[in-house]
């Protein structure tokens, strides 16, 4: 096995875009309500992550660009498809 961190992609979402992706994710009843809960849930999976052994890489995520991605995949607007979209974000910018 190798010693190199294995990295794990998290969507960070800005501030000021909170309020569009709330708009998109308002069926998500996981999706938190305002912006500094979102930052608190993702300060806790990244611990979480780390108590695994991976890296949490944070990959900053626009309105727009997931709403392309939720139009071209047919997925439904969850939390679910906001970590996948962080994910292909990742295989693009590796």
């Amino acid at each position: 096995m190798s010693d190199d961190p294995q990295f794990y992609p998290l969507p960070r979402i800005a501030a000021d875009d909170f309020a569009e992706f709330a708009e998109i994710l308002a069926g998500d009843e996981d999706f938190p309500n305002n912006h500094w809960r979102w930052e608190r849930m993702l300060d806790a999976r990244k611990a979480e992550l780390a108590e695994e052994g991976y890296t949490a890489r944070l990959l900053d995520v626009r309105p727009a660009g997931f709403r392309r991605f939720l139009k071209e995949s047919g997925s439904g607007a969850s939390m679910n498809g906001l970590a996948a979209y962080a994910a292909l974000l990742a295989a693009y910018k590796r």
